[in-house]
């Protein structure tokens, strides 16, 4: 392990770009080592991943209890931003019997301790373990570096929704060293996914009660005008003529080029059957798009039309 340190990492740095991020994988014995390593080199790796882990103390193995406890102690000492994945398969005797031990010992520690992972992997055998677990690992490792995949407000719901979302980008954040700019495009970008769901299965009031959360955050500046036009029909669509129009001004005032906005509140006009001022708001549309060479332009002069 000295030599990795103090000649394979310095070798590997000189010829490739390398991050901080440093995993250790082991299998069986190897997997046992692994898990060891945290007591051993601490500062070696950020993370470790072992599948099948051997030996560990419990009742196969009681003569290890002293330097399990060691283990322990070293793990609430090093453990602060480290990352811990740990599996086994459905016979894995007798490695189960430790490391069911050991999950079990982290759960009941209260203290700081790293962000580990226990996995019962079914469908592996105990040769295609490693392989799973490898892949597996990673994938936990690197948790936080994506966005959360949420589907479904059910499931955004069930995490935990908008508190779930502060956590994971603190982490987030912290973790991988993200600066502020692209922690907040990625909490923008699937707060705007969510924000299609609603629309997509046709309900107003989810939609009303999720636009109201984020009243108080930037999400309309950053927007595209296509989406806040979009919102602002569903609003339309749902006879909320008040929350249609202040959409559609709120999106013209900021982009007074565009015709969309104009358009849209033509329409909110002609629900309200304010025939002339819908008809001055859609020939205005008309012309802003001939010159802006917009590609809805037959929109907007289909509007015009259908007032006559």
């Amino acid at each position: 392990m000295v030599v990795a340190s103090s000649q394979v990492f310095p070798h590997i740095k000189s010829k490739y770009s390398l991050s901080d991020e440093r995993i250790l994988f082991g299998w069986e014995a190897a997997g046992g080592f692994t898990i060891n390593t945290m007591v051993d080199k601490p500062k070696l790796f950020s993370g470790y991943i072992a599948a099948s882990p051997s030996p560990l103390y419990g009742e196969y193995f009681p003569m290890l209890q002293q330097s399990f406890e060691r283990l322990l102690a070293a793990i609430v000492t090093n453990g602060k931003g480290k990352h811990l994945y740990v599996s086994k398969g459905s016979y894995d005797y007798p490695q189960y019997l430790g490391i069911d031990k050991l999950e079990s010992a982290l759960d009941k520690i209260t203290l700081e301790k790293p962000r580990y992972t226990f996995a019962i992997i079914d469908d592996a055998t105990h040769a295609s373990l490693g392989f799973e677990t490898l892949m597996r690992g990673v994938r936990d490792y690197f948790y936080y570096f994506d966005k959360p995949q949420i589907n479904s407000f059910e499931a955004f719901t069930a995490v935990g929704g908008h508190q779930f979302l502060n956590e994971y980008f603190d982490q987030q954040a912290k973790q991988f060293s993200l600066n502020q700019q692209q922690i907040d495009k990625n909490r923008f970008e699937l707060l705007r996914k969510l924000s299609f769901m609603p629309l997509m299965d046709g309900d107003f009031a989810l939609f009303q009660s999720y636009m109201a959360q984020l009243s108080d955050t930037d999400f309309l500046e950053r927007s595209h005008v296509n989406h806040i036009y979009r919102y602002a029909l569903f609003k339309l669509q749902n006879n909320d003529l008040s929350g249609a129009m202040k959409l559609f001004q709120y999106s013209q005032k900021r982009d007074p080029d565009n015709a969309l906005p104009i358009n849209g509140l033509g329409l909110v006009a002609k629900a309200r059957g304010q025939k002339e001022a819908a008809r001055v708001l859609f020939q205005q549309a008309v012309e802003m798009a001939e010159t802006n060479n917009d590609f809805r332009l037959y929109e907007y002069r289909k509007n015009l039309v259908g007032l006559e």
